[in-house]
């Protein structure tokens, strides 16, 4: 018998036979969650002039050196400078321009007095400034460039935009920025025992779960579902609709009829269409009958039905998929170690991915099965916050052992 293939090599395949999709530009507000396709470099520096960090006033540190709270300096107010304008008069020594945060720092001065450490009195109708403390050359003033320096790499190429980058973007002036083209994802879900969310249920038959949770996964990993609805298991209609879904998708993602029964006929009908098949059967639990292959030099994943398999092989094998797409640089999910809370029993010759809920105790990571772990209990999804990762060679995991997760 031959040895099935790992989770590792057959990412590997995955991510080796599909490609990045092409540029386009869109307006700034349109590249939320968005992937960089470009790197950008500062057009200008930020901020582009010298201004004040706070409300206060704008004063040649030297003039203070000798304030104290029982001896304040006395300083003459010229000129009031709201954020927007420019000073009209020069700073000489013992004046004062009251500055609002972001205003032009005024030609002279080379500081800026919080407005707290200050008081103003009238003398023969003239405003005066008293200071309690001195302040250091430089100090509550922002320097051209101290955010951003002219020239500087800013944001580089496959970088998911933000709100926090779409914010530095418009202040650097740009209105609109290339990204990667969003991956469109058939989604068709098979068998004739489905049946609408909505539909009574009759004997032998089930809810289509799976293309609502895949429909969903779609989403959050940041491209657009395009739904097929429930196939029925005739080679013909099979084919008709996976022939219009490698039309109108990047992606084709069929969940059941993978496996080897009488009527599961995905594989057969993809075969005879022309798909070029890269791997069926992995060494993996859940998940094992997935199928992955090229439809007209389109990726197809045809997924397990049980709602945990084709859950788990989303994560593991689509996810990536779909963010290689989509420009991102990174793939895979986030990697860890916990101290396992329960012996497992596990057959050799399979990587087992357990549903499991994570606990922090006195700084180290605990983890827990959620119970049973058939593949067609959704409740185990709901109730696990990570994946517990037992690798094909071992047979037993003793509680108190480390594992990945």
């Amino acid at each position: 018998m031959a040895k099935l293939l790992s989770a590792e090599k057959a990412l590997n395949i995955v991510l080796n036979n599909v490609k990045v999709l092409k540029k386009e530009e869109v307006r700034l507000t349109e590249a939320l969650y968005r992937v960089l396709a470009e790197d950008v470099y500062a057009p200008e520096s930020l901020p582009s002039f010298i201004n004040s960090a706070m409300d206060g006033y704008a004063v040649k540190s030297q003039d203070l050196r000798y304030a104290r709270q029982e001896k304040p300096v006395i300083l003459k107010l010229i000129e009031d400078l709201p954020a927007g304008y420019l000073p009209k008069k020069k700073v000489k020594t013992d004046e004062t321009i009251k500055i609002m945060t972001g205003a032009v720092l005024p030609s002279g001065t080379d500081a800026v007095v919080k407005v707290e450490d200050t008081e103003i009195s009238l003398q023969n109708k003239k405003k005066l400034v008293k200071i309690f403390h001195p302040v250091e050359k430089g100090e509550n003033i922002r320097q051209i460039g101290e955010d951003v320096k002219k020239g500087e790499l800013v944001l580089s190429k496959g970088k998911t935009i933000r709100a926090q980058e779409i914010a530095l973007l418009a202040a650097l002036g740009k209105d609109k920025v290339k990204i990667f083209s969003r991956p469109k994802v058939a989604v068709l879900t098979t068998g004739d025992e489905l049946v609408g969310v909505k539909e009574k249920l009759k004997p032998g038959k089930i809810r289509d779960s799976n293309s609502y949770m895949l429909e969903a996964e779609i989403i959050n990993s940041g491209a657009i579902p395009l739904s097929f609805g429930i196939i029925e298991d005739r080679k013909k209609t099979l084919k008709n609709v996976f022939s219009q879904a490698v039309e109108k998708a990047n992606l084709i993602l069929s969940s059941a009829g993978v496996s080897v029964g009488e009527y599961d006929l995905v594989k057969d009908c993809l075969l005879e269409m022309g798909l070029k098949l890269k791997f069926h059967t992995l060494a993996i639990r859940p998940g094992k009958p997935l199928l992955f292959g090229l439809l007209r030099n389109k990726p197809v994943f045809g997924l397990p039905g049980n709602p945990v398999s084709s859950m788990v092989t989303f994560e593991l094998f689509v996810r990536p998929a779909i963010l290689k797409m989509r420009g991102e640089n990174g793939y895979s999910l986030p990697k860890s170690e916990a101290i396992i809370g329960e012996k497992v029993v596990k057959k050799k010759g399979l990587c087992y991915y357990l549903r499991g809920k994570l606990e922090q105790v006195n700084n180290k990571w605990y983890v827990k099965t959620t119970g049973p772990q058939g593949s067609g209990i959704i409740s185990s999804l709901v109730k696990a916050d990570c994946l517990i990762v037992l690798p094909e060679e071992k047979t037993v995991v003793n509680k108190g052992e480390k594992v990945k997760i």
